[in-house]
């Protein structure tokens, strides 16, 4: 799945969380409308190839968080990418805050 400028919103997202002191795993799934305009182009950003470039660079770090974030676009298509906790965009960091521990 590539982002084309005017791309629709993802249809949806599933954020896990994994790694910290306790090595605790965590993971939210949202619906694409249910993003605000901020998220969606976090997002978007991530599924371009930029962003793919970053996240297949991420190397896990002792005690320190790691997402995999998972896009799935309206036509079926889906998106895994691992982001180490510096490259995960604060959009979709906040998006996370209030349904993981």
């Amino acid at each position: 799945m590539k982002a084309k400028p005017g791309s629709a919103a993802p249809q949806s997202v599933r954020i896990e969380r994994s790694g910290g002191f306790a090595g605790l795993k965590a993971s939210v799934e949202l619906e694409g409308a249910a993003l605000t305009a901020p998220q969606r182009h976090a997002v978007m950003a991530l599924v371009g190839t930029a962003g793919a470039a970053r996240a297949a660079a991420a190397v896990p770090a002792p005690d320190r968080f790691s997402y995999r974030v998972h896009v799935t676009d309206a036509d079926g298509r889906s998106l895994t990418l691992t982001l180490s906790e510096e490259d995960m965009p604060d959009a979709l960091r906040s998006l996370c805050r209030p349904h993981l521990p």
